[in-house]
């Protein structure tokens, strides 16, 4: 299996020249990325059509869409300072409109006092700024747009009040709407992930001594869900606790999936003698996150409408500087799945074998 390191934009960074003195006493230059402290990196929201969606990690302003592989990022227009200051609890998402042939990212927020309101907007790429929408449906935790997924011209996502619940927005009529969930107890649940698998809409969730993976196969009115895997986790086989995360459904039959808690890829084959596989990502940092993107050549020149935003490459502005960790190569670990079920024993296993759990 190959793997591939791609650079994203970074945060308030600026090229720089590093300069050092060899031995024999000549200065030697050497260009380097100046990042600032705690405030370079980005958050990955969503990804559509090979774009990701990259947003700042406390007020989700600014923002930014890159391709990875061609290296090409636009900056979104930020909210003044003004505005920035009476928003509470911004929440965005990337998404396609088919009908239109255009890029858009979809804005919640609250505002106003004593009384907050929550709010709307819509940006289309490439223009200079945002269209309100109005006010947003009641519900407040309707708006947090948990687990933001593009499909087919929609983007779902969860939310919860009394269950769990999903809801969509259809970036083609430009509103929102209430999709069925799976035919089971979701507020029974203690980890429910929401994502794509195999091109469909996919819910996973972990209960006290199973793993459900549903998918929706019937996308027209009246929405049906398919229990594709239903995973026994008492069955003699170690299995992590915590938010499970299908990445790919193989032509096999097999299923792989990432654990947050762990950090580590699973596959899951029901038909093998060991059902259970445990892979490891090694080359980089041990604290990272696992998603489904499908990766295209894509341009942003191609798809902005207007001229009001200007396309930058991350690979021509930092051709010559290296990131901490670009340079190590990737290598995927087949971990021994055979630890019992004890904290303790996994403890050991986890120092014997360079296993990280997030803290």
């Amino acid at each position: 299996m190959n793997f591939a390191k791609f650079k994203i934009p970074l945060r308030n960074a600026d090229q720089a020249i590093h300069a050092m003195r060899n031995r024999k006493g000549r200065t030697k230059r050497k260009p380097c990325i100046k990042l600032e402290p705690l405030d370079h990196k980005y958050m990955y929201v969503n990804s559509c059509n090979g774009l990701l969606f990259l947003a700042e990690t406390f007020y989700n302003d600014p923002l930014v869409v890159c391709n990875p592989i061609t290296g090409e990022f636009i900056q979104l227009p930020e909210a003044s300072k003004d505005e920035s200051r009476e928003r509470l609890s911004i929440r965005c998402a990337l998404g396609y409109s088919p009908k239109t042939n255009q890029y858009k990212v979809l804005r919640v927020f609250s505002q106003g006092t004593p009384n907050l309101v929550r709010m709307v907007e819509l940006y289309t790429l490439g223009q200079s700024s945002w269209k309100s929408l109005g006010t947003a449906p009641t519900s407040a935790a309707y708006m947090l747009l948990t687990l933001p997924t593009y499909l087919n011209g929609e983007l779902y996502w969860f939310y919860y009040e009394s269950s769990y619940e999903i809801a969509s927005f259809d970036f083609d009529n430009e509103q929102f709407h209430s999709v069925p969930t799976p035919p089971f107890e979701l507020e029974e649940c203690q980890h429910v992930s929401l994502g794509l698998l195999g091109g469909s809409l996919c819910v996973c969730y972990a209960h006290e001594n199973c793993i459900n993976v549903w998918v929706m196969e019937d996308y027209s009115t009246q929405k049906s869900w398919t229990n594709r895997f239903s995973i026994k986790t008492d069955d003699g086989v170690w299995w992590p606790k915590g938010l499970y995360e299908p990445m790919r459904y193989l032509k096999n039959g097999g299923l792989l999936m990432f654990n947050h808690s762990t950090v580590t890829l699973i596959y899951y084959h029901p038909g093998n003698y060991r059902s259970l596989i445990y892979l490891k990502l090694r080359g980089f940092s041990p604290y990272f996150e696992a998603i489904s993107h499908v990766p295209s050549f894509i341009s942003l020149k191609d798809i902005l409408m207007g001229n009001d935003v200007e396309v930058l490459n991350i690979n021509s502005r930092c051709a010559e500087c290296k990131l901490p960790g670009e340079t190590r190569g990737l290598d995927l670990v087949n971990l021994d799945a055979d630890v019992a079920s004890d904290d303790r024993s996994f403890k050991e296993f986890r120092m014997k074998q360079g296993f990280y759990r997030w803290q």
